[in-house]
């Protein structure tokens, strides 16, 4: 059965599937910064003590982020729409049968091409050491592509070991 497609709001999302505050993100965290003058709605997700984190974000054709980095590792797959990531490496079209593989702390930026549904994991470091520590793109399999729409669901903050439906 098709999903029907989510609204143009990452910060109506974000509450919805919110139903208790999320965990504060730690000194350590809040030190790294990025480019942006106001906090965006993923700082909460990308500097949070949980092993793991996701979230969505919709997005408009052409819209360009600021160049930002995120202190733990991040997975950004498109559902919808074509993403251009870059970063100093390189550049890298991303289709939604791909993903972007972003080590924590790499400064990069998108370009969305045409509408994009956006929908991201943030992964601390210590959680899954052996990832790249470089930018890779990597095929987005229906199985990897569920798991990532299921974390986006799963309603924050978690226990450690647990996860329960929203």
């Amino acid at each position: 059965m098709a999903r029907a497609p989510r609204p143009l709001s990452a910060a109506a999302h974000a509450s919805r599937r919110s139903r208790q505050p999320l965990p504060e993100p730690t000194p350590a965290t809040l030190a790294l910064g990025d480019t942006y003058a106001d906090p965006p709605p993923y700082f909460r997700f990308d500097r949070s003590p949980l092993p793991v984190t996701a979230m969505a974000a919709d997005y408009l054709p052409g819209h360009v982020t600021q160049p930002h980095q995120h202190p733990h590792a991040q997975l950004i797959h498109a559902v919808h729409g074509v993403m251009v990531v870059a970063t100093a490496e390189g550049q890298w079209i991303v289709p939604p049968t791909r993903g972007m593989w972003m080590p924590g702390g790499t400064t990069h930026w998108i370009r969305m091409v045409g509408r994009v549904q956006m929908r991201t994991a943030y992964i601390r470091p210590d959680a899954a050491p052996d990832l790249p520590q470089r930018c890779t793109v990597l095929g987005i399999s229906p199985l990897l592509r569920e798991l990532i729409l299921a974390a986006v669901e799963i309603a924050l903050p978690y226990a450690p070991g647990t996860v329960t439906r929203a």
